[in-house]
């Protein structure tokens, strides 16, 4: 039976989500919007506020005489200190971030990797609760926090973005957005499928992983009249090309690369 009482500062979709699944495998939650008057907080509190008013929490907690609890922030890239003054009256502090794309319709954690900074104590308490919510727990410095965070925007938000550009190169040959998107959309999961499987390199399919310049060359004479659509194609096509790094594959590649050069 959980016995750890958990409170959550912070009721946007991050802290509705935690505050709902942590409560269906049996811990004790309450929740606080940033309205509300902080009294009888949990053993355990996440701060799931945005960045900027985590700073201003940190203060009404030491206003409210909050010590001697466990005391985590879930933001990606703000560091554990800001939670100091908290420390200094006798809390364990950290940060617990999830890697996954929450929305109001978010249902579970489930394989979600939550990135934690922290002590050793913090982290087995952290490590936990990941547990109990079928995620998994992985413990990173400071530093590669934030780098894990770049990483984190560009697998995620610029997939959608990837979607975007996918719609906007449709447009190019009078294609509906809404056809390009519903056509998209399984083989960006059938991707995301081979990575499950093989590293970047031996997921990658498609003319550049054939050597197939001649198609590479119908692709940029089709976008070179919209020169912006053609430079992030070309920028994306050299950065793919990066994973081709058998000798075998010299030759080719100088000739992939001489076609990005439009």
């Amino acid at each position: 039976m959980v016995t750890l009482s958990i409170s959550i500062i912070g009721l946007g979709r991050l802290g509705s989500a935690l505050k709902k699944n942590l409560e269906q495998v049996g811990y004790q939650v309450s929740g606080f919007g940033r309205t509300d008057q902080l009294k009888d907080l949990g053993q355990l509190i996440f701060i799931t506020t945005s960045d900027g008013e985590i700073e201003q929490v940190v203060s009404e907690l030491v206003t409210a005489g909050v010590e001697k609890k466990v005391i985590v922030h879930c933001s990606g890239l703000i560091p554990v200190t800001v939670l100091s003054p908290l420390s200094k009256k006798g809390a364990l502090i950290g940060s617990f971030h999830p890697n996954q794309a929450i929305t109001e319709s978010t249902q579970d954690f489930g394989r979600t990797v939550f990135d934690i900074v922290g002590s050793e104590d913090i982290f087995l308490v952290l490590e936990e609760i990941a547990k109990s919510l079928n995620a998994e727990a992985i413990s990173i410095t400071e530093e590669q926090k934030q780098y894990l965070h770049i990483a984190a925007v560009v697998a995620s938000n610029y997939q959608v973005t990837l979607m975007h550009l996918a719609r906007k190169i449709g447009k190019e040959g009078s294609l509906d957005s809404t056809l390009v998107q519903r056509t998209m959309l399984p083989l960006m999961e059938s991707v995301l499928g081979n990575l499950e499987a093989f590293t970047p390199a031996q997921a990658l399919t498609g003319p550049i992983a054939r050597g197939d310049v001649e198609t590479l060359e119908q692709h940029v004479k089709l976008l070179k009249n919209n020169k912006k659509l053609l430079n992030i194609y070309n920028e994306l096509g050299k950065l793919t090309l990066e994973m081709m790094t058998s000798h075998d594959r010299a030759g080719i590649n100088q000739r992939i690369r001489d076609v990005f050069q439009n």
